[in-house]
């Protein structure tokens, strides 16, 4: 699972569209190997959970058309990614998760084989799964389902 999406190259765009996904209330889906890649570059063996309950929510979001279940970095009040600092830059950009990384705002065209992959990866996924049930558990947010951030 982890090397057919391993295929997909990191974007280096910073187009207003992409940038302004990190604002938008709606940051980019986790690939069931990027919470253990976050953890990592943050000095952890393994995510905590609450390393997981501050930073990241369970929810539904529409990609390839198909509502899919989907673990997302959390938001500030503001809408803001929880990883964007105050500067511009996110503080987990090497690692920044699967949608975020592979998904073009700006020519959603290109990045569509990668979300492709994306849902099937999450499809398959029982951990991921497992621990999109225990996020939605200790979440207080309501269920809703969102636009894909980058379709």
């Amino acid at each position: 699972m982890i090397r057919e999406l391993a295929v997909y190259e990191r974007s280096s765009c910073r187009c207003a569209p992409c940038s302004a996904i990190c604002r938008s209330g709606q940051p980019g889906a986790l690939a069931p190997s990027d919470l253990d890649h976050i953890a990592e570059y943050f000095g952890m063996e393994d995510p905590s959970e609450e390393f997981l309950m501050q930073n990241f929510v369970a929810s539904e979001a529409v990609l390839e058309g198909e509502a899919t279940r989907v673990i997302q970095p959390a938001t500030r009040p503001d809408g803001r990614c929880v990883f964007l600092q105050d500067d511009g830059d996110c503080s987990c950009h090497p690692v920044a998760p699967f949608q975020c990384s592979r998904g073009l705002a700006c020519a959603p065209e290109l990045s569509a084989p990668a979300i492709r992959a994306l849902r099937q990866a999450i499809d398959r996924s029982v951990d991921y799964q497992e621990t999109w049930k225990w996020l939605r558990s200790k979440s207080s947010l309501p269920s809703q389902t969102t636009q894909g951030a980058r379709e």
